[in-house]
C-alpha cells in the first residue's frame, strides 16, 4: 500500500486525530465507551507512522503530547458522559505522567520555537491544535474573565 504525504508528513500523520476531535466538538460522532481505545490506537498509529518515517523520537513524543492534550481538552470542556471517567485518567496521565498539559502545552511550544531549525515539524502541529482550537491555560482565563 502507498501512501501519499504532505510536506510535513507529522500533520497527515495526525489527521485522523484531528478529524476526530472535530467531529467531537460538532457533536457529529458521541463519545461512548469505545472512544478511549479508539483515540490510544490513533495516537500509537501516528507514532509508529512517524518512527516508520524516521522522525526523530523527541520530535515524535512532543507531538503526541500535543495531540493527546487537545483531545483531552475536547473531552474535559464538554459535558459528554463519559467526562468523569476521563477526568480521572486523562490521556496526558496516562502517556506522560502529568495533569497540567494545559500549561506544559505552552512552555514545550516556546522550548521548540527557540530551536526551529529542528523543531519545525512538531511545531506546525502545535499550530494546528491551536487553529483548530486548543485553549489550554488559556481557556481557563478566558472563563475567569468572562464570568459574572
Amino acid at each position: 500500500m502507498s501512501e501519499t504525504v504532505s510536506k510535513n508528513d507529522l500533520i497527515t500523520f495526525a489527521g485522523p486525530i484531528f478529524d476526530l476531535i472535530l467531529r467531537l466538538k460538532a457533536s457529529i460522532v458521541a463519545p461512548s465507551n469505545d472512544l478511549r481505545p479508539k483515540v490510544v490506537g490513533l495516537l500509537d498509529d501516528f507514532e509508529k507512522r512517524a518512527e516508520r518515517y524516521k522522525f526523530n523520537h523527541k520530535i515524535v513524543s512532543v507531538s503526541k503530547f500535543a495531540l493527546a492534550s487537545f483531545v483531552d481538552e475536547t473531552i474535559l470542556t464538554n459535558n459528554f458522559p463519559l467526562r468523569s471517567e476521563w477526568e480521572r485518567n486523562p490521556l496526558q496521565l496516562e502517556y506522560f505522567g502529568e495533569q497540567l498539559a494545559g500549561n506544559k502545552f505552552f512552555g514545550k511550544l516556546e522550548s521548540m520555537l527557540r530551536q526551529i531549525d529542528v523543531t519545525q515539524d512538531a511545531v506546525e502541529i502545535y499550530y494546528y491544535c491551536m487553529l483548530l482550537g486548543f485553549k489550554g491555560r488559556y481557556g481557563v482565563y478566558e472563563q475567569e474573565n468572562c464570568s459574572p
